[in-house]
């Protein structure tokens, strides 16, 4: 008898268990349904809101070879009217920063990196229509590399002495990706300087051009020597300042 009962008690607990783990299992499934739905009606919401995704080649970023913003800087947005179906005066809108209007084009000033929504609207008398929508990435600037001919080096980096007995003179290099970039900063002098004997002893360049007695120097420096190298830059509207030193340890 008592076993009968403790049979019955097992197999109610069985049962019991089971059910909570069906249970379980169904709430789990119906949760996972409601968020792949959830999702696909907030992207067709994201696309009744702002619209269709427009082309790439709608919305064009004239700055950057890979149609990417920079924080900071005038990114000149073009739209391409031959790719929209009807002509007429369109307006430009912006979730990251602001945006002017420039002649034919825009300019663009995102505040952060991540990413900037677009939205082309057409005015028409007193109405305006939503277009569509566009993301572009949004990048901070890279920080500047030092230019030993096409050598690129960071503000600590290890060098073989070579390349600069063998190189001609020095640049500031910023990205490849933004027009212009390589003209943003133009190197009009620069300091090398080292220890010597308990002493910090410096040699100036008055061009970017490395000198014979800049190479001379770097000839008598010895293994896991360290120098400095101290750009002096010009930029926009004729601005001098000096860029953060590079110290680079020679091999």
């Amino acid at each position: 008898m008592l076993k009968t009962k403790l049979r019955t008690v097992n197999l109610f607990l069985y049962l019991k268990s089971y059910f909570k783990i069906y249970v379980m299992t169904r709430i789990y499934q119906i949760i996972f349904l409601i968020i792949v739905f959830s999702g696909i009606n907030q992207n067709a919401a994201c696309q009744t809101r702002y619209g269709e995704e427009l082309a790439d080649s709608i919305l064009l970023a004239l700055n950057s070879r890979n149609n990417f913003l920079y924080v900071g800087i005038d990114n000149k947005i073009r739209i391409n009217y031959l790719k929209l179906e009807e002509s007429g005066e369109y307006i430009l809108k912006v979730n990251n920063g602001i945006i002017l209007s420039d002649s034919a084009d825009y300019l663009s000033i995102p505040k952060r990196p991540g990413k900037a929504r677009f939205l082309l609207f057409k005015k028409e008398n007193s109405d305006i229509e939503l277009i569509g929508y566009k993301y572009f990435p949004v990048k901070n600037i890279p920080e500047p590399l030092l230019s030993i001919d096409t050598i690129r080096v960071m503000e600590k980096d290890i060098i073989n002495k070579s390349i600069l007995l063998n190189s001609d003179s020095i640049n500031i290099y910023i990205t490849s990706d933004i027009q212009d970039a390589e003209n943003w900063f133009k190197v009009i002098k620069f300091t090398l300087g080292y220890e010597y004997g308990g002493y910090y002893v410096e040699h100036t360049n008055i061009t970017n051009r490395i000198s014979y007695e800049t190479k001379q120097i770097i000839n008598t420096l010895g293994p896991a020597k360290e120098i400095i190298i101290k750009p002096t830059v010009k930029g926009e509207g004729n601005l001098i300042k000096e860029l953060p030193i590079y110290r680079l340890t020679l091999y």
